[in-house]
């Protein structure tokens, strides 16, 4: 009875045409899951922008709000200038536009006739400086951009999204 049991299965796998594994390689081949087998593993390339364009550009306003508000106390405004160099270089490099560097000149700029109304001359001395800091800097990545004709990674058109 065990014997007929037994032809009985096997006539059974015979007439479905199951393909069993032979050898053990080919057993552990089957029991991988499918998935396994078709997935590719996507290492992620390597990035030259390991932050979002929106913190670098904060952290440049912060950077130039400090130098205006410190730097006359430990060196002179010819010298501050190099922190807008250094800061348009950031911009450059992070591909920020330009125009992130003129927009606080305008907003600045608005300032000055306040504080002259207000005999606050020195300060809007200082503060026209500053301006002119912005928009040369400002104007000379704007030509960088025209002819390099580069896509921006934080563009000022798109400023409702920061």
């Amino acid at each position: 009875m065990y014997k007929d049991d037994w032809e009985s299965k096997f006539k059974e796998w015979k007439s479905k045409k199951e393909s069993y594994p032979i050898s053990k390689s080919e057993s552990k081949i089957n029991q991988t899951p499918s998935f396994q087998k078709q997935t590719k593993i996507n290492y992620p390339e390597k990035s030259k922008k390991h932050f979002k364009p929106q913190i670098i550009l904060l952290f440049c306003y912060i950077t130039i709000i400090i130098n205006m508000l410190l730097g006359e106390r430990f060196y002179s405004l010819e010298w501050a200038f190099l922190g807008f160099i250094l800061i348009s270089i950031i911009f450059y490099l992070v591909k920020i536009d330009s125009r992130f560097l003129i927009f606080p000149a305008l907003l600045l700029l608005i300032t000055l006739p306040f504080l002259l109304v207000f005999k606050q001359q020195a300060i809007a001395e200082t503060i026209a400086v500053y301006v002119y800091y912005f928009l040369v800097v400002g104007v000379i990545l704007q030509i960088i951009e025209h002819f390099k004709k580069t896509e921006n990674s934080l563009s000022f058109n798109n400023l409702y999204n920061f």
